[in-house]
């Protein structure tokens, strides 16, 4: 059982060490993560990216991976997971680390490579020496300038604080590659393939991401971006630092996103993670056959249901708890794990990790406490068994522990209530994340198989419901230009009763922007015949046949013209799969085929969904999806594309995209897009403006374009030159970038090989139409988008020109062209109210004095450069005055938004009226300020900014003052309730006088204030409000007086209240809350009303009949006024004054005539009734002991009479008898 031991002491989450551990005990921390590497389960996703960067160490392209997920989400044990796969493939992998700087994290690479490599201790004893060195020197040199510390004493601090790891700054990280290149090459030498170093928890590393640091990690990435060497560094982190590097640094995640590495694990555990976690604890710990089955395999699945539930468990820190459990209870021979006793666990505590919020526990803790469950043993467990099964637990799985019965009562009697039945079986209700079903979908299914008709019908409609229901499944609709397809709702029905149409989409980025004529119809309609007009790259028919006995095939009747013949009625092989089973008794006795699933979601389609309940809209969409899926299955199979040439191994939409992918790539198989990328259009805008603005042996890439590499990029009307070269590989061919150092860069522009084919055509021939032109470069399988904007880039370059509908060469202007296109220039200039010197000094020089040796064409484009600049500066000036008076509007539309006030709260004491005045004066300059913002919006251009100014200077003067106001607000109904508790309590000692002085003056004050200057006055709401704190503090102070008031107050009411409903004792208070007077006194109030009301309301039993006779008139009467005293007692308001507490004069003046009503009424009740009405009512208590009256009663011998008024009434429902033993 040692192995089941070790299961069971394996921590939930794995403790990463620090970079001082490994330095003081390598072995341990080896040893430690080759354990927790035995037991690692690999997350198929986690896989694909750890196979991704081997390769790429392996391949010497220096990657970078990151994990993100919280705490307990298995990062650590993720990253122990790549750093074992990366020793297995021959890599030298540092372990997991946390480090607190840079300095530690080569400190812990150079105490790894001594343990693995010692016969070159020598070589990396240098390495590290030398990056100290030269990390302290660049320091010391610094500190010797600016502090005059002599260099070598400043060293030898220097160095001393970065080997233990005190000290970070720019220069470590800039040293710290060298290291690691250096490193890698001893690496390579040692007969390894490569370096990897694993930093856990980069938040150790960054702490509060503080300039210097993000400066030095930006310095890390970027160096280890223009190094190719087989290196790898994988990062760990949490949501939470991602989410700050994002926002101060988020050009160092892009960076180490650029790799493609980056996995965000909060959400890849699935229902199959458990299995395959214990199957790996089977393996790696060589379990027994018996300590295999020590976890059943219904107990997996149900703990897998649980895992891929955030709400319900917290993933696989809960899987691995359970597994725990598991192997405790194994060790102690208890019998193999079960639902059931997961479920057990829950309850009892001994699973920790439970989703936080203890849904399965509470549930059924709730649920278990029902008499329903506790007199049925098997009830209780087969409730526990589909507790565990958030999808479903089906019956197979309830007969397995002999709970079959039990399960079919359970669904029999309390489904809909307390339990629902899924696909998959049953669970309970409250385990639904879309909250309590109600069946809609199961009744609508009822529905529609009530009302199948036969195919006949469904064949007159087969074409249109098959274009509104399929087209849309197989041909999305459009998200941007490479995802999705346009032109579904232009699919009608034409006058050879076909729905036909054109779409334009994307099945393949390969081949984007497609336009197929897309035509439904049945087995006997001609086909359609494609007309030039169309333009389309490909006819798609579907021929719909509904015969029992076809099949379905495909027809290629030539490249550009495709049949798919689709046998909808034919019967499916295997029925309906993909948990859709439980459909077919719905259908039932009609044979599954495409055509009766299609005519099902046509008809949920037409049912109005939307007033139905959360839970019942999600059920009938995952339906309705399950059925599309299965649909599109059934109708495009693997089988159907295998009769064609190309090798097709998908079904569904799929297949379909493949099939399409192979028929374009054999028709255009030189074809070369340049819609790559989903803003590919707005990127080729970017690239011909450029093209306008360099010289034209620069646009056709005869020469290299030179500049800044702000320059280059604003070439490319980007504003900032960061992000420009990831920008320009987007590019492609057409932008090849041959410098980007330091501040210099240069770049080629080179064409399309399509434009030089059109150029040199164009050429040769003299001239081609537009329309040959777009002709030609469709047929080499150009987009009809495309072909624009290829002819628009040869526009761009100059290499043709458009004159009408033709394409032709392009010709040189003559010298007197140029110089009257000068002169015309020089005009538009004088026109400007003001215009840069350097245009019209340009200009001027190129009549004066024209440079002779200027070549002409250079000259040519010297003039179109300056009337393109002249043009921008005459857009920017009208955009200016324009400007302006939109950002005057704007300004007067935010201050509207603040022109809001609230009424003052009630009750505000005697400073009510004053603060009313107040804001009555507010509200009045509010109306005003509005106005005026409004007519000042009305007024368009005329809205000046002078009279802006105006405005928003008084509505900040007013915003001052209703700030004010709501602090006088707020302050108003302070000092009145101060001041009543201060009046409540008992007079004479000197601090209570003065308090009671203190807050009269205060009020005196602040009318006399508030009356003279009103809403001048409001300021003085700072030299008030801290005068009724300290107040406020002495009274909070007095906690003896306010007791011995409150104990006082309490003692007189309750005095009253026994003498108004004679009781034998008075009523006991609630006690006193010390640090809350005002609470303490309003739960007086109430409780004194509750017990006036109860006793009132037990007058009533007087006259309740509990027989069939009718009562007397005036019995109504008296019952009705007892009903409404009692309510109104109910209220403290209307039961007591506040100053002073006492009982109000007409409440009481109330209950004492009711009283006398009541006795005059209750004459003709009987004796029994009334001696129990008193006995009931001679107690202030909520509950009142029976036996006590019952015993006094026998004295009298009544009773028996007495009881049995008692059990009538409780009949009745006009009270509740509660036998206690």
């Amino acid at each position: 059982m040692s192995s089941l031991i070790s299961i069971a002491n394996k921590a939930p989450i794995v403790a990463t060490f620090d970079t001082q551990m490994l330095h003081a005990s390598v072995t341990t921390v080896r040893d430690v993560y080759a354990f927790h590497a035995l037991t690692y389960v690999e997350q198929p996703i986690v896989a694909d990216l750890r196979q991704r960067f081997v390769q790429a160490v392996r391949q010497a392209q220096t990657p970078k991976a990151c994990i993100v997920a919280p705490f307990g989400y298995g990062k650590t044990a993720t990253a122990i997971g790549i750093w074992d796969a990366c020793q297995q493939a021959g890599l030298l992998a540092v372990p997991p680390i946390s480090c607190g700087s840079f300095a530690a994290l080569a400190q812990a690479l150079y105490d790894w490579a001594v343990f693995m490599l010692p016969a070159y201790c020598t070589e990396l004893d240098d390495a590290y020496d030398t990056f100290l060195t030269v990390s302290a020197d660049a320091m010391a040199r610094r500190d010797e300038q600016t502090f005059q510390i002599p260099f070598e004493q400043a060293r030898a601090s220097i160095r001393d604080k970065i080997e233990r790891g005190y000290l970070d700054f720019d220069d470590i990280s800039v040293n710290l590659v060298a290291f690691l290149e250096l490193v890698t090459r001893l690496t390579q030498r040692a007969g390894h393939q490569g370096l990897v170093v694993v930093v856990d928890e980069i938040q150790q590393l960054i702490g509060n991401a503080n300039k210097g640091v993000l400066v030095a990690l930006r310095q890390l990435i970027w160096g280890l971006r223009t190094r190719q060497i087989p290196f790898g560094i994988v990062f760990t982190m949490d949501p939470d630092t991602e989410r700050i590097l994002a926002d101060r640094a988020g050009d160092i995640l892009h960076r180490i996103k650029d790799d493609r590495l980056y996995l965000d694990m909060r959400h890849i555990y699935d229902r199959d993670f458990p299995a395959r976690l214990w199957q790996q604890y089977v393996t790696a710990f060589q379990l027994s056959e018996d300590e295999a089955a020590a976890i059943d395999r219904p107990a997996l699945e149900s703990l897998g249901q649980l895992c891929e539930r955030e709400d319900l468990s917290n993933g696989p820190r809960t899987v691995i708890n359970v597994l725990q459990c598991v192997a405790i209870r194994a060790a102690d021979r208890m019998g193999s794990y079960t639902p059931i006793d997961l479920v057990n666990d829950f309850l009892n505590g001994t699973i920790r990790f439970d989703g936080d919020r203890g849904v399965i526990p509470a549930l059924v803790g709730e649920l278990l406490s029902l008499p329903y469950f506790q007199h049925s043993y098997p009830l209780a467990q087969v409730l526990r068994l589909i507790a565990a099964f958030p999808r479903g637990c089906p019956v197979e799985i309830a007969s397995r522990y002999d709970l079959a019965h039990a399960w079919h009562e359970l669904n029999n009697t309390l489904r809909g209530e307390i339990v629902t039945e899924l696909e998959e079986g049953l669970t309970l209700i409250e385990l639904q994340r879309v909250g309590r079903p109600a069946h809609r979908l199961n009744v609508l299914l009822r529905r529609y198989w009530m009302q199948i008709t036969d195919q006949q019908l469904f064949a007159e409609t087969a074409q249109k419901i098959f274009s509104s229901l399929v087209l849309p499944l197989i041909f999305p609709p459009r998200v941007h230009d490479l995802h999705g397809w346009k032109g579904l709702d232009d699919v009608l029905l034409d006058a050879d009763d076909r729905y036909a149409g054109m779409l334009e989409g994307t099945a393949s980025s390969r081949y984007p922007l497609r336009r197929l004529r897309v035509v439904v119809m049945a087995d006997s309609t001609p086909a359609p015949l494609l007309r030039p007009a169309d333009d389309a790259d490909l006819v798609l028919g579907f021929r719909i046949d509904l015969r029992t006995e076809a099949v379905s095939r495909i027809d290629i009747v030539s490249d550009t013209y495709i049949v798919f013949h689709l046998a909808l009625n034919r019967a499916a092989d295997n029925g309906l799969r993909g948990g859709l089973a439980w459909i077919e008794h719905y259908l039932s006795p009609q044979p599954i085929s495409a055509a009766v699933i299609l005519s099902l979601l046509n008809y949920l389609r037409q049912e109005q969904i939307d007033d139905a309940p959360d839970r019942d809209r999600a059920r009938i969409t995952d339906t309705i999806a399950r059925l599309q899926e299965w649909l599109l299955a059934d109708l495009f199979p693997q089988s159907l594309f295998s009769q064609t040439p190309f090798g097709v191994l998908a079904a569904g939409t799929s297949g379909l995209k493949e099939f399409l992918h192979q028929i374009f790539a054999s028709r255009w198989p030189d074809y070369q897009p340049i819609a790559t990328y989903q803003h590919w259009m707005a990127l080729l805008d970017d690239y011909a403006a450029a093209l306008r603005h360099v010289a034209p042996a620069q646009r056709v890439g005869s020469t290299v374009q030179k500049g800044s590499k702000g320059n280059i990029a604003a070439l490319f009307r980007q504003k900032r030159h960061a992000g420009f070269k990831s920008r320009a590989r987007q590019y492609g061919d057409l932008l090849r970038i041959e410098q980007w150092t330091g501040t210099e860069a240069a770049v080629y522009f080179t064409p399309h090989p399509a434009e030089v084919v059109l150029a040199n055509r164009v050429r040769t021939d003299g001239a081609l139409t537009w329309n040959d032109a777009y002709q030609s470069l469709r047929s080499q399988g150009f987009a009809v988008a495309e072909a624009r904007y290829v002819l628009q880039l040869m526009l761009a370059r100059a290499i043709v020109k458009q004159e009408g509908s033709l394409l032709v060469s392009t010709d040189v202007p003559t010298d007197l062209e140029i110089r009257t296109q000068v002169q015309n220039l020089l005009e538009r200039c004088t026109q400007l109210v003001s215009v840069p010197d350097e245009l019209t000094i340009k200009l001027n020089a190129l009549i004066e004095t024209p440079d002779q040796s200027t070549n002409h064409s250079q000259l040519v484009w010297d003039v179109q450069l300056i009337e393109q600049q002249l043009e921008t500066y005459e857009t920017l000036c009208h955009a200016e005055a324009e400007a302006r008076h939109q950002a005057a509007r704007q300004r007067v539309l935010d201050t509207i938004p603040r022109l809001t006030l609230n009424a003052p709260d009630a009750p505000l004491g005697k400073l009510q009226h004053h603060i009313t005045a107040v804001y009555r004066e507010l509200e009045e300059k509010r109306q005003k300020l509005l106005a005026e913002a409004t007519f000042l919006m009305a007024s368009g251009n005329a809205c000046s900014p002078e009279h802006v100014e105006v405005l928003v200077s008084h509505v900040n003067q007013w915003d001052t003052s209703a700030h004010q106001y709501g602090r006088w607000n707020a302050f108003a109904p302070r000092l009145a309730r101060l001041q009543t508790a201060v009046q409540r309590m008992v007079k004479g000692t000197d601090n209570l006088d003065a308090l009671s002085s203190q807050l009269d003056q205060v009020l005196r004050d602040a009318r006399a204030v508030l009356s003279q200057t009103g809403m001048v006055a409001l300021g003085e709401i700072s030299r008030f409000e801290p005068v009724l704190e300290h107040c406020e503090q002495v009274f909070q102070g007095m906690t003896d007086e306010r007791q011995a008031a409150y104990e006082q107050i309490a003692s007189q009411l309750c005095t009253q209240i026994q003498e108004l409903l004679t009781f034998v004792n008075p009523p006991e208070p609630p006690p006193y809350y010390i640090e809350d007077d005002e609470r303490s006194f309003q739960a007086l109030f109430q409780h004194l009303a509750d017990i006036v009301s109860r006793t009132i309301a037990l007058k009533g039993l007087l006259f309740v009949q509990t027989e069939s006779a009718n009562k007397a008139h005036a019995t109504h009467k008296v019952y009705g006024k007892i009903q409404s005293v009692a309510q109104q007692a109910a209220d403290p308001s209307w039961l007591f004054e506040e100053k002073p507490p006492r009982l109000r004069h007409e409440a009481k003046r109330s209950v004492q005539d009711l009283q006398q009503q009541i006795a005059r009424a209750s004459q003709k009740v009987s004796s029994a009734r009334q001696y129990l009405v008193r006995s009931l009512s001679l107690s202030s208590a909520a509950s009142v002991n029976v036996a006590m009256i019952l015993e006094q009663a026998a004295r009298q011998n009544e009773s028996a009479q007495i009881l049995e008024e008692l059990i009538q009434l409780q009949q009745v429902g006009a009270l509740s008898l509660k036998i206690e033993f």
